[in-house]
């Protein structure tokens, strides 16, 4: 029984001390780096508003009167005629339309319906763009599930660009606002085995995905250029590896928020073995994730965009890039599933809280970025990131 006792205490030890996946806290209050300032007003005062651009990702588990929806309704009404939403994936849980329960296809509809509500009852333009759970189980019903869905949101909103890429295509494609060009893409074509670069899309391959990419990076616009997907390409949550105190010892709350049970030891076994064993590819330490990275900082040596924007980290994150400018992480759209974050040195802000990030192009050229957390719709950060 001491032999057992040993083992056990042994593992637990080296688990949360040496298995590299133990970090720390996770910042449930706002982190800002040295260098940054606390937001005080709005840095849009006494400016002319030429277009507002919203990011809010994996808000696939909201509902009517959800208030991070309601937050976002206050942000699109405010001048509904120069804001445009993009959803970044994920815009259903757990699996999209791809169930054969017709009761779990009528709760999926309804999260997927709350969204479209504040598009259609403000007024403004909106764009979804798939995940890896719109996909659901991928393969063929992975991407019927996905037809389904972006005919339901081009029905809804009758609107030009609603849902892209379209036809279930990896991209790239891009559309231009007054302001800047952006990039849209499906990044769980290079994740996800079961889904084939179907050949009728422009993006055959990988090789002709890469080309194409390169092309649209390559043209001459006078426009700043922001990249939009549903997997960042870096981050500091549990998907690029961080799992704090609470995933080690209370684990069963990442599932149902009030179940404090302990399992120590047990619940250490889960981050290692995610880390260090079983290497899924929805994770940076993934094989094909750490490929999909390297393609894209490879791909953005030749032309720096200044954003990056993704979702899939249940979290808020501002990041210094190398190959980008700047790398948002805008995927807390769902209050109920906000995972944790820790920061690094290229940190500029971290936000383990449900929230939003916005884009304001003001007239004197400068793109004011500020990420917004409900339920009052505060603004928490705030940073010139772009100026003529």
């Amino acid at each position: 029984m001491k032999s057992l006792s040993g083992i056990i205490l042994y593992l637990f030890i080296n688990l949360l001390l040496f298995g590299g996946n133990f970090n720390g806290c996770s910042h449930s209050k706002p982190y800002y780096r040295a260098d940054i300032s606390r937001p005080s007003g709005f840095l849009s005062d006494n400016q002319t508003l030429k277009e507002r651009i919203i990011l809010i990702g994996d808000a696939g588990g909201t509902i009517e009167n959800d208030p991070l929806l309601s937050s976002l309704s206050q942000w699109c009404i405010k001048d509904p005629s120069k804001t445009h939403v993009f959803f970044l994936g994920d815009n259903i849980y757990p699996r999209g339309l791809d169930e054969d329960d017709p009761q779990s296809i009528k709760t999926a509809e309804k999260y997927l319906y709350a969204q479209l509500e504040v598009i259609q009852a403000s007024g403004v333009k909106g764009t979804f763009m798939p995940g890896n759970h719109d996909w659901g189980r991928g393969g063929e019903g992975g991407r019927e599930a996905l037809l389904k869905q972006e005919r339901i949101v081009l029905e809804t909103l009758q609107q030009e660009n609603a849902f892209l890429p379209d036809n279930a295509c990896p991209g790239p494609v891009y559309m231009d606002t007054r302001s800047i060009r952006v990039i849209i893409f499906d990044s769980n074509h290079w994740l996800n085995d079961k889904i084939d670069w179907p050949a009728d899309c422009p993006s055959f391959s990988e090789d002709e995905f890469l080309a194409n990419f390169g092309q649209l990076l390559q043209d001459d616009v006078n426009k700043p250029i922001m990249v939009l997907t549903h997997h960042p390409i870096e981050s500091h949550g549990p998907h690029g590896g961080f799992f704090d105190w609470q995933d080690h010892l209370f684990p069963l709350t990442r599932l149902v928020s009030w179940c404090y049970l302990p399992l120590p030891v047990v619940g250490s076994l889960y981050p290692f073995s995610r880390t260090y064993l079983v290497k899924n590819n929805q994770d940076f330490v993934g094989s094909n994730y750490k490929r999909f990275i390297q393609a894209l900082n490879d791909l953005f040596r030749d032309k720096k965009p200044l954003i990056y924007a993704s979702g899939h980290e249940h979290n808020l994150e501002v990041l210094e890039g190398t190959s980008v400018q700047y790398l948002l992480v805008s995927g807390a759209g769902s209050i109920p599933k906000i995972s944790p974050i820790t920061d690094s040195p290229n940190t500029l802000f971290a936000y383990s809280h449900a929230g939003f990030m916005v884009l304001d192009v003001v007239d004197d050229g400068r793109i004011i970025l500020q990420v917004i957390e409900p339920p009052d719709g505060k603004v928490v950060f705030q940073k010139v990131i772009w100026s003529r």
